[in-house]
């Protein structure tokens, strides 16, 4: 079993809707700096009733063959590389910060529990206090992607088509198209959880290296994209989708 205790449900207060109390373990992440080894703890919760704030991480799990060991409750655990460096990105030097991470929350070595945690994943996403996507490190033209999101995101009512289309089809934004394509080449696009994560949120945060943005502004910035017919320029399979989130959902 190592670090992981049994998970045993709550019995619900009252019989509402939202009366449920389902049992979890969130993570809490150690401040740490630089290259000092990721350390973690758990935390057994019910959801429902946890009287403190979680994120929850949205990322690809990559090369599951590939892994590398933090601490977990003190004790040695694997987990893939691209987990590791989401946390080290996640990581503060100052001050612990408390997530939900599935290949650390739940044991993976019960089935069990799995495929019952599995079929609670939309509570975990949809009451998290944000949902952070973690895309990669990115390269060094990353931000040219990100000044674009948020160009577009800030004006979105005041630029012409013109104007879009010179940001992405000029010469000199042959850098800011590139790191464009890049981004939404990440892996988490793939991914079959991606409308459930996304979608249910009250916030998001997107992750790229050391850069940050909001799902919002993303949501903004993808919807002007596919109007100026960006997704022509892209390989196919590789087209943008504009995946809608709590936060960016219109009134009727």
């Amino acid at each position: 079993m190592g670090p992981f205790s049994t998970l045993k449900d709550a019995e619900p207060e009252g019989s509402g809707p939202q009366e449920f109390a389902y049992a979890l373990r969130c993570v809490q992440l150690l401040a740490g700096h630089g290259s000092q080894p990721i350390s973690c703890k758990l935390k057994p919760s019910t959801l429902g009733r946890i009287p403190y704030q979680y994120e929850a991480l949205s990322y690809a799990w990559g090369d599951t063959t590939k892994r590398v060991e933090i601490l977990l409750e003190g004790q040695p655990f694997k987990i893939t590389q691209n987990l590791e460096t989401a946390l080290h990105r996640l990581r503060s030097a100052k001050e612990d910060r408390l997530l939900w991470i599935d290949a650390v929350c739940i044991n993976q070595q019960d089935r069990s529990e799995v495929n019952l945690q599995v079929k609670r994943m939309w509570a975990v996403y949809r009451y998290a206090s944000k949902v952070i996507v973690f895309l990669g490190e990115g390269t060094a033209n990353t931000h040219h992607a990100i000044d674009l999101i948020q160009t577009l995101a800030k004006e979105k009512k005041g630029l012409s088509h013109r104007y879009v289309t010179s940001l992405l089809f000029t010469k000199d934004a042959q850098p800011t198209k590139q790191a464009l394509r890049t981004l939404m080449s990440s892996p988490w696009w793939s991914r079959t959880w991606v409308i459930q994560e996304f979608s249910v949120a009250t916030e998001v945060a997107f992750v790229c290296g050391n850069l940050e943005w909001s799902g919002e502004s993303f949501s903004e910035a993808l919807r002007t994209l596919v109007d100026v017919r960006f997704n022509a320029s892209l390989p196919r399979g590789q087209e943008l989708k504009v995946v809608p989130c709590e936060v960016d959902k219109r009134d009727p």
